[in-house]
């Protein structure tokens, strides 16, 4: 007699309580190790399924001037890594009014949904992580850092020769872009001494997306 023979003999009105001991309730898959075991008569029911979802995509705003300055090397970092942003610039008239509104009264910030990033070089740094740029190592992440505090203190020699021109690109090579055109545009002859450079300058300018921003930015004095 059967497993459910024994449900619906127990059942009936005869009274009669037969057992059987032709074969135990085998438990399903989704019942494997949860540690009690239901009722064989009872409704089986499959595993419940949940569809996986994936994070979103963060929203970026960046906020400047209509100018190239500070906020530059963050628009190449959106460049070259393709991810979408507002590029919202702000005329100087409005400063004064928009000021107040800015953590420490100063520009460029990035918004990453909504939370407020300030200090530009912070803000790049977060772009070439999350654009895979900062560096392979933290050997390398550290080596390009350090290039960045030199260019940033405005130093004429760079601290780093290419014996390998393979190299991979870091942000580091696009922060000195974007301060080399700076200081090439009021002093022409600046880097005339150091080749390598120029150099770097010209393949920094080469990248596509680097080539395509350099066209379609907007035109301004610094």
């Amino acid at each position: 007699m059967g497993g459910e023979e024994a449900c619906r003999r127990s059942r009936g009105g005869s009274g009669l309580h037969i057992k059987t001991r032709a074969r135990a309730h085998q438990p399903f898959p989704s019942e494997v190790g949860v540690g009690t075991q239901r009722d064989s008569c009872a409704p089986r029911k499959g595993p419940r399924i949940t569809a996986p979802t994936g994070p979103s995509m963060p929203q970026y705003k960046l906020t400047y001037f209509n100018l190239r300055g500070r906020a530059e090397i963050s628009r190449y970092l959106f460049a070259y890594s393709g991810k979408e942003y507002e590029d919202h610039r702000i005329e100087a008239a409005d400063w004064p009014k928009i000021k107040p509104t800015i953590p420490f009264g100063k520009l460029p910030i990035l918004e990453v949904d909504g939370v407020i990033i300030h200090q530009s070089l912070a803000m790049a740094r977060y772009l070439a992580r999350e654009s895979g740029l900062a560096g392979r190592t933290p050997v390398e992440q550290a080596l390009a850092d350090a290039i960045v505090d030199t260019i940033d203190d405005f130093m004429t020699l760079f601290p780093w020769a290419e014996k390998n021109q393979d190299v991979r690109v870091t942000w580091a090579d696009f922060y000195w872009d974007v301060c080399s055109t700076t200081l090439l545009s009021c002093k022409p002859d600046l880097a005339d001494k150091y080749p390598r450079l120029l150099a770097l300058r010209e393949r920094v300018q080469a990248l596509p997306a680097i080539a395509a921003w350099i066209q379609k930015r907007p035109k301004s004095v610094m």
